[in-house]
Parts: structure tokens; C-alpha cells; sequence
């Protein structure tokens, strides 16, 4: 007789793999979410396959920089103020999880983070300088590989719950009491756990002399 093997057994052990493909791995994860009816776990996984869009970001995805203004003289500079700016030092990100995979292949070590005209605005009136200039937080790459390697281990997490709850599948299929299971857990239900922000949008740039637009992120902030 021919032996299915189990998809849960099956993504767990490619969650364990260091070179896995991520977006390979969220789209088997929808799947699953998808045939347990775990509608959470599925909107996480299209969100971070298509990018957040304005909706709740996971605390995983802020990225926490350093407030610089630019010189024309000396380029990206410290901006020295109160702690009223300290907001502007953690934004979310919002790309899909494909756009950082990209962005995390950069060489450089950090990415800028542009505000755009009405923070900029806001903040020339709030920082003590005569140069009307533009602002971007400044970020270490190494916060979006880690952003990646988050999402690896909560998949890999969530599979250790659904095959301690004795969810397995056989092949692509699932039986009732496996789904009842999924369902009525709510360990497993509940396993996704988002933070809330309002939203705006700015542009990310490469940090170098000719950087380029890569991509928009959703940035959280108070009302400016």
C-alpha cells in the first residue's frame, strides 16, 4: 500500500533547512492554513506574500534607525533633538516578503528610509537649523534578513503546534478531526499575533551615491 507522507512533517523539515525558499514555504503554508480553514494564519501568509497594504503589521517587522538629515556638504547627518522624535526612529515595513528577500541581497549596510513632504516639513520646523533639508531614517540591512528568518521560525513554530496537536495531513489532505482540531485549538487558531499602527507611506533607497527607489514601506507614526 502506497504511503502519503505527512505536508506538516514535510514543512517542518524544510523550515529546519538554512538555504529554504521563503515565499515556497509561505505559499505550502497558505495552503495548510487554507485546508484547515485557520484564517488568520492565511491572511498572515498573503500578507507577507503581497505586502501588508495599510493592513496590521507584526511587531517583527519594525525597523529601528537612526534620524538623519541631509547636508549637501557632509551628506546624511545625526539630527540632534527631544525625545518627541524618538517616533520616527521605529517604523514598520509593509513589502512583500519577495521585495526584502531583494533588498536583503544589497551589499550595503544600511538602507534610507525617506519621509516624504509633510513630515519633512514638520520636522524642518521642530529641529533648530536655518537649512530647510530632508529627512530618512537610516537602517541596517541586517534588520531585514532578520525580518526573513522571523517568518522562517514561525512557520516552523506553528508546525511544531499543529504536529503536537496531532494535525499531520496525509499528503495535501486533511480528515474532520484534524480540522476540528485546528478549529476549535486555540493555540493554534489564535497563533498569529499582530501590533497596530496608523500608516503612511515613504520610498527606501539604497545607501549609496546612486541609490534608487527599491520599494515603499508603510511608516507608523503620531498625526503630523
Amino acid at each position: 500500500m502506497f504511503d502519503m507522507s505527512s505536508i506538516i512533517i514535510d514543512l517542518e523539515e524544510e523550515a529546519l533547512r538554512s538555504n529554504v525558499d521563503i515565499i515556497a514555504l509561505l505559499r505550502k503554508s497558505k495552503v495548510i492554513s487554507h485546508k484547515l480553514q485557520l484564517q488568520e494564519f492565511e491572511e498572515w501568509t498573503n500578507n507577507e506574500l503581497n505586502g501588508y497594504g495599510g493592513k496590521k503589521i507584526p511587531d517583527y517587522r519594525y525597523l529601528h534607525g537612526e534620524l538623519k538629515a541631509w547636508n549637501p556638504y557632509y551628506g546624511w547627518i545625526p539630527v540632534i533633538g527631544d525625545g518627541s522624535l524618538d517616533i520616527l526612529k521605529s517604523l514598520p515595513s509593509s513589502e512583500s516578503i519577495s521585495e526584502l528577500v531583494e533588498l536583503a541581497k544589497s551589499r550595503d549596510r544600511f538602507i534610507t528610509i525617506c519621509f516624504g513632504d509633510t513630515i519633512n516639513s514638520k520636522l524642518n520646523e521642530c529641529v533648530d537649523s536655518f537649512l530647510k533639508t530632508k529627512y530618512a531614517l537610516l537602517v541596517g540591512t541586517h534588520q531585514i534578513s532578520a525580518i526573513i528568518e522571523r517568518v522562517k521560525n514561525l512557520i516552523l513554530e506553528w508546525t511544531l503546534k499543529l504536529e503536537d496537536g496531532g494535525i499531520l495531513g496525509e499528503g495535501l489532505k486533511f480528515n474532520n478531526k484534524e480540522k476540528d482540531i485546528a478549529i476549535n485549538d486555540s493555540s493554534i487558531k489564535n497563533y498569529v499575533m499582530n501590533f497596530y499602527g496608523n500608516v503612511t507611506d515613504t520610498q527606501i533607497q539604497t545607501d549609496t551615491n546612486s541609490s534608487k527607489q527599491v520599494q515603499r514601506v508603510k511608516v507608523s507614526m503620531l498625526e503630523v
